[in-house]
C-alpha cells in the first residue's frame, strides 16, 4: 500500500535541522493529496487533503 512517508521524513529532517522539507503528493489513485512540510525532526505544515484529487477528477472524466 502507498502511504505519506511522514516518519521517514521525520527523521531525515531531524538530521538536517537547518533544512525545510516539503513533500509534494496527488496519489495515482486518487485519494489524497497536497503539500507536507518538516523541519527539525517535525512537521510544520500539513496542508494533505482526504479526498480526490484534482487530477484524478478529470481522469474519470476522461480529460488528461
Amino acid at each position: 500500500a502507498w502511504g505519506i512517508p511522514q516518519p521517514a521524513m521525520e527523521h531525515i529532517s531531524a538530521m538536517y535541522p537547518e533544512l525545510l522539507f516539503t513533500l509534494d503528493m496527488d496519489e495515482e489513485g486518487g485519494f489524497f493529496w497536497g503539500e507536507m512540510q518538516f523541519a527539525n525532526g517535525t512537521v510544520v505544515k500539513n496542508d494533505v487533503l482526504d479526498e480526490p484529487s484534482p487530477r484524478f477528477k478529470d481522469w474519470q472524466e476522461g480529460e488528461e
